[in-house]
């Protein structure tokens, strides 16, 4: 599981900020038979709760790719950002995921009791980081973050620097973070192998940069060096009549690059095109588009944001068909890994200001549904409800 990346988060909104400040009033929507209502102030603090809840579903995402499965993830989150003098800041985010990948056909093929390793998993998580402004410019941080499942423990950690130029148009965003995991080798059998660990090691660099009087760009790019156990114990192979454990090789170097603009064409209406390119010495490619919009459609209480994003990728150099004559000594069949694209279609609504026992709150509403061409389909619901003090 992935947590929050902070560092990055907080470059945008730092640089989004500096764009209004300097930003003239936007010009009003062409034949606009009347001013919309007055705006009220954004709600800038730092300090806020967010609480989360989020459901998703994915047909045969149970993790074996040859159990027919329906996977089902249901998700609790809480996030929290305080302040802590006028140089210092904190950050905690706790959450706990409830994973069903139940098969049908797991008695079936196996002994009683075995099934994919996915199912019935129980996952719980938290990253505390801590940020200190080293001057009006220059934002230094780290992070520490424990997770755990019945077959998994993860420790990680992380340091960041940002830094904004002196006229508020540049954020330029460094981060360096490790990971280190232990697995428990159960196979799809149900035999027990004993641990073995990974190792991820990644440097991020983010660099946001003001365009114009309304438009504001992002670009990242990510390195990642993995080493270590970087199978899937609970996955098998079929190939040359027989069913084998996957096996893949113990290292990989992964590299990620994103952009995106986000310019605002009225006063309530931004669009947020983006793009993006991976690629790894597995030999997967993997390219994305996507297009994000901001429309205010009820002044001060409804912000709509339909969304859209195309996928697509090739498979590993050592992704095995079913039906191979020979077991070649590094082969996979996980689905994720295979040659692939999809179209994921999303719809968030936003309520800035909701007034619950007094207070201004944020409330969001979200829904996304996935369509791969391989059928593995997957939707996912969210609920968000957020408190700024």
């Amino acid at each position: 599981m992935k947590l929050v990346s902070w560092p990055w988060f907080g470059a945008l909104v730092l640089a989004s900020t500096s764009a209004r400040a300097q930003e003239p009033p936007a010009p009003p929507r062409p034949d606009r038979m009347q001013e919309p209502a007055p705006r009220a102030p954004a709600n800038t603090s730092k300090d806020f709760v967010r609480i989360a809840f989020n459901f998703y579903d994915q047909k045969d995402g149970g993790g074996n790719p040859h159990l027919e499965e329906q996977m089902t993830v249901l998700e609790p989150q809480v996030l929290i950002s305080k302040t802590l003098s006028d140089r210092w800041s904190a950050t905690m985010k706790f959450q706990s995921d409830i994973i069903s990948a139940a098969s049908v056909e797991s008695g079936k093929r196996f002994p009683s009791g075995t099934q994919s390793g996915a199912s019935g998993d129980k996952y719980i998580g938290g990253e505390v980081g801590a940020f200190y402004a080293w001057s009006d410019q220059t934002t230094i941080g780290a992070s520490l973050s424990l997770s755990t499942e019945y077959d998994y423990r993860s420790l990680g950690g992380s340091l960041s620097w940002s830094h904004t130029s002196l006229d508020k148009n540049d954020t330029f965003v460094v981060r360096l973070g490790a990971t280190s995991d232990t697995l428990d080798i159960i196979r799809w059998t149900g035999m027990e192998e004993g641990p073995e660990s990974r190792t991820s090691i990644s440097l991020g660099l983010g660099w946001t940069h003001v365009l114009g009087p309304r438009t504001v760009g992002t670009l990242n790019w990510d390195l990642t060096s993995q080493s270590g156990f970087l199978s899937t114990p609970y996955n098998s192979v079929v190939a040359a009549g027989t069913e084998v454990e996957e096996v893949l090789p113990d290292s990989r170097l992964r590299n990620a690059f994103h952009a995106r603009v986000r310019h605002l064409l009225w006063d309530d209406l931004a669009v947020e095109p983006g793009a993006g390119l991976y690629f790894d010495d597995w030999g997967a490619t993997a390219w994305n588009f996507e297009l994000n919009v901001y429309w205010e459609a009820i002044p001060n209480a409804l912000i709509v944001r339909p969304s859209y994003r195309f996928h697509g990728q090739s498979e590993v150099d050592y992704f095995v068909d079913d039906g191979a004559s020979s077991i070649p000594e590094f082969r996979t069949q996980d689905s994720d890994l295979a040659d692939f694209t999809s179209h994921s279609y999303g719809l968030k609504l936003l309520f800035p200001h909701v007034r619950i026992f007094g207070q201004d709150q944020e409330l969001e509403i979200g829904f996304e549904y996935t369509m791969r061409s391989d059928d593995l389909d997957a939707v996912s619901f969210t609920f968000g409800w957020q408190w700024r003090f």
